[in-house]
């Protein structure tokens, strides 16, 4: 698993700001793709696989765990993105993220609806220009 890992990470061009980042990105990918493995064996184990079936199997992993490793440096991006937003444009968004309306994140920031349609507004402009070229260079 782990040098499946590293061998997709080498042949992408992702990019880390940090080692930690790069640490944490491939601890990771690396308990995913695990945990993928398990639950496949877990899934053919006993439903009588024949060699065909079997062959497929390291195929269906692969492209599992290059899928997740896609997907959580699309996520941790995200994550990046938000935290480079101003304090109260990302309290803005994380409790958009939890499911608050407009009528409820206003009142518990002290702001007027408007100001918080206003300031929501710049927030996903800014997330979504972020965003934007690693979405191209991801998928």
């Amino acid at each position: 698993m782990v040098q499946d890992v590293f061998l997709r990470l080498w042949k992408s061009d992702v990019r880390f700001d940090s080692l930690k980042a790069l640490t944490a990105f491939l601890y990771q990918s690396v308990r995913n793709a695990s945990l993928n493995a398990l639950r496949y064996r877990a899934k053919f184990t006993g439903d009588g696989m024949d060699g065909d079936q079997a062959a497929y199997l390291p195929e269906m992993e692969e492209s599992s765990i290059e899928r997740v490793i896609i997907e959580e440096e699309y996520v941790r991006q995200i994550h990046v993105a938000i935290n480079k937003l101003l304090p109260e444009r990302r309290k803005i968004i994380l409790l958009s993220m939890k499911g608050l309306g407009n009528k409820e994140i206003a009142q518990s920031l002290g702001i007027s609806v408007n100001t918080l349609k206003t300031l929501k507004k710049k927030a996903y402009r800014f997330l979504r220009d972020e965003l934007e070229q690693l979405k191209s260079f991801l998928f």
